[in-house]
């Protein structure tokens, strides 16, 4: 039983290894700190290393700054691996990034549409708007760390019955805007309070709601909270149900682990097989 546990901590320590790796050159510092820990407590030369320069006789004064030095550098780690603390972007490139990607979707946005800023309390929301007038409205709820440009395969068809509602969650990687990174409607009375007050703008009674992973979230929160505003629920792959756990786990390894082998097969689970969503570049150009 001892070599089993001895085998499974080397080859576990390799993994959190190259995990290590790959955030220290991604330049995730704090997540690099964690997983060095855990790489050394795991691999068993490591931890008899560190265990003997610890229990070295230091001199009292280099003891006494060893402890606060090393929270010091992970304090500064942590400020630094949180970037920009007025917006929810680490800096302003990613966000040019990610908003040219946007553009560039909305650019094969397949039917006219329009598309306005409405002012809450907790900033703008960005909402795109698209089909007659005079048809049933249905609002669509993207994914979490997506933006609405993501119901681009689906609105030609939708619009062929309703008016739809993109909206981009605010605090996410679309163009609503966030006021302030630590004021956010992070639960369900105030997610319905926001999107009840998003519908009285937009001069919505009632509506249909189609929301995916997150914004299934949000939209089984409107039915819980504000009943009286939906008229259906349509909810893929919704967050907080049977499963979650499967799917943040998963996701999980995607971001620790960012092998294209691995990222295509997430891709895959996480939006099917269909050739024509699959095979789209998610570049710049």
């Amino acid at each position: 039983m001892k070599t089993v546990f001895l085998v499974l901590n080397w080859i576990f320590g390799i993994l959190f290894f190259i995990l290590f790796l790959l955030n220290l050159f991604s330049k995730h510092y704090l997540s690099s700190i964690f997983v060095l820990i855990i790489t050394v407590v795991l691999i068993p030369p490591l931890r008899q290393w560190t265990s003997d320069v610890i229990s070295l006789p230091l001199p009292i004064w280099l003891r006494s700054l060893l402890i606060p030095g090393l929270f010091i550098l992970s304090i500064f780690l942590i400020f630094k691996d949180m970037g920009n603390k007025y917006s929810i972007y680490k800096n302003s490139e990613i966000e040019k990034q990610l908003m040219k990607i946007y553009e560039n979707r909305m650019a094969q946005w397949p039917v006219p549409y329009e598309s306005r800023y409405i002012n809450t309390q907790y900033g703008k929301v960005f909402v795109i708007i698209s089909s007659p007038e005079d048809a049933l409205p249905i609002l669509l709820l993207h994914a979490s760390a997506m933006a609405s440009w993501s119901w681009l395969y689906n609105i030609k068809g939708l619009n062929k019955y309703y008016r739809t509602y993109a909206i981009d969650t605010i605090g996410d990687s679309g163009r609503s805007v966030l006021d302030d990174i630590v004021k956010y409607p992070n639960e369900g009375k105030s997610l319905a309070e926001l999107y009840t007050e998003l519908m009285d703008t937009l001069g919505i009674q009632e509506a249909c709601f189609i929301g995916a992973s997150q914004g299934g979230f949000i939209s089984t929160n409107m039915a819980l909270y504000a009943p009286e505003r939906v008229e259906k629920l349509i909810l893929c792959g919704p967050m907080g149900y049977t499963g979650t756990n499967i799917s943040v786990l998963r996701i999980l390894l995607t971001t620790m682990f960012p092998v294209k082998p691995i990222q295509k097969s997430t891709t895959r689970w996480a939006f099917g097989n269909d050739p024509e969503v699959n095979n789209q570049p998610f570049t710049l150009t």
